[in-house]
């Protein structure tokens, strides 16, 4: 029988696979044998040493028992794997190709070139894109055989409220402070006579280039104020298409392989751009960035205009969402980050909802004793690259509360959802045991029930 842990397991699994992929295609091994079966999925000896090399590589063991739990990880992936080919289920093959692309971009760029990563597997980058593709293939399959199974479970509001009068008050969470933050960033005007100077600056670069096109590393190193590209003389490596900022992107695009840019205009500043190469999906330049620094007097004029939409907002003459849609340069993205990583962060009551401890000590003291509908005065940002002024505004505050039905119902709702899809999804993998013709090399027999 499946534990819930081994089935979390599974989850880990499905996140570790591609670097495992990495992990178990690095070289070729002169000795693999197939040590389970289950229907027709095979499960490779070479499949087994990459998670293990995997958790040495993590500092953990990779004892007899760990190999065991592994080996029940390999198998879960491959019943569910067996279930996909006898439903038929399919996946849409343009989404496995924009993953494959993105992903193989990365690993070219981490590899330091094409050639590098060729040499580091072994084999053809056809083989290589092959190889990735059939893994996030598998993923997605598994995925989507699990939606379908857990698909059909509810929960009523009757059976939230036995769940959560059952719950032992050491497993009822407490959530400290939390708030839903918008934000108004507003960054000072440059001059237009400043934005010219900074531009002849990259076009005098671009007349040495003309003279010296292999210069063009020296100068980015010499010039770049992009600190991590300038030593690298100025190689961005392979991207995927839609990474980069847009209109870097087209501008790179628009060149022909080896050719220079005049100077673009970014979010970032001005840039040379030189395309080292292209394919379908993705494209390699190098560039050297020359940013546009505000003056002391842009910068204070746009904090008295920062204060003026502050007014309107306090006035009730302008709300927050309006403002933000009207004035910010980013409107897609008016909420506060978090601090910390969503995915690692304890159990939240909502996901706009922010504890005191995933905020910026800068912005939860600027908001600590507003309440709801309440905003700030004129905060600066102190960037760089960048500097701005911002205001925030608190949308919705929920004071540090234990777990109640009344406040924290969603939650409630969602573990015990949780809960029972994991209870289906277990109960199929006890069936499935039955169903599907499980073989175990000897020597890799498992102790409990495979």
């Amino acid at each position: 029988m499946f534990s819930k842990k081994k089935l979390r397991c599974l989850v880990v699994y499905f996140f570790a696979s591609v670097l495992l992929f990495m992990q178990g295609h690095a070289s070729t091994l002169l000795l693999d044998k197939v040590i389970a079966t289950v229907d027709e999925e095979q499960i490779l000896y070479s499949d087994l040493e990459g998670l293990c090399a995997q958790l040495e590589l993590e500092g953990k063991a990779t004892d007899p028992a760990a190999r065991r739990n592994l080996l029940h990880q390999l198998i879960l992936s491959k019943l569910f794997l067996a279930k996909a080919r006898i439903e038929a289920i399919k996946v849409e093959e343009a989404v496995i190709q924009r993953q494959c692309d993105a992903y193989l971009a990365v690993w070219i760029k981490q590899a330091g070139s094409e050639e590098k990563l060729v040499a580091h597997f072994h084999r053809p980058i056809k083989q290589i894109r092959a190889m990735l593709k059939g893994d996030l293939e598998e993923r997605a399959l598994m995925a989507e055989v699990k939606r379908k199974l857990i698909e059909p479970v509810v929960v009523t509001p009757s059976e939230v409220k036995d769940y959560f009068e059952r719950l032992p008050l050491d497993k009822r969470s407490y959530y400290p402070t939390a708030f839903e933050l918008l934000q108004l960033v507003i960054y000072p005007k440059v001059a237009p006579a400043n934005l010219e100077a900074a531009k002849q600056k990259l076009l005098a670069i671009k007349k040495k280039l003309v003279a010296d096109p292999t210069a063009f590393a020296a100068l980015a190193k010499a010039h770049s104020e992009d600190p991590i590209s300038a030593s690298n003389g100025g190689a961005l490596g392979w991207v995927a298409m839609g990474t980069l900022d847009p209109a870097y992107e087209a501008a790179a695009l628009s060149l022909k392989v080896g050719a220079i840019s005049d100077p673009v205009w970014s979010s970032f500043g001005w840039h040379l751009i030189e395309l080292l190469g292209r394919n379908t999906n993705q494209y390699n330049t190098r560039h050297i960035l020359h940013m546009v620094h505000p003056t002391q007097e842009e910068i204070d004029l746009t904090e008295v205009e920062l204060n003026q939409i502050r007014e309107k907002i306090v006035q009730g003459t302008l709300t927050m969402e309006a403002a933000i849609q009207q004035y910010a340069e980013d409107k897609n993205n008016p909420h506060v980050p978090s601090l910390t990583d969503p995915s690692k962060e304890q159990e939240r009551i909502s996901a706009a909802l922010l504890p005191v401890d995933s905020l910026d000590p800068a912005v939860y003291f600027a908001v600590e004793g507003l309440q709801v509908g309440e905003v700030t005065k004129p905060q600066f940002i102190h960037n760089y690259r960048k500097p701005a002024w911002r205001l925030l505004y608190v949308k919705q505050k929920v004071e540090a509360h234990a777990m109640n039905l009344v406040q924290d119902y969603a939650i409630i709702h969602d573990r015990l959802l949780q809960e029972k899809q994991q209870q289906v999804l277990q109960k199929w993998v006890q069936d499935a045991q039955s169903t599907f013709i499980i073989d175990i090399d000897p020597a890799y027999q498992l102790s409990d029930g495979l």
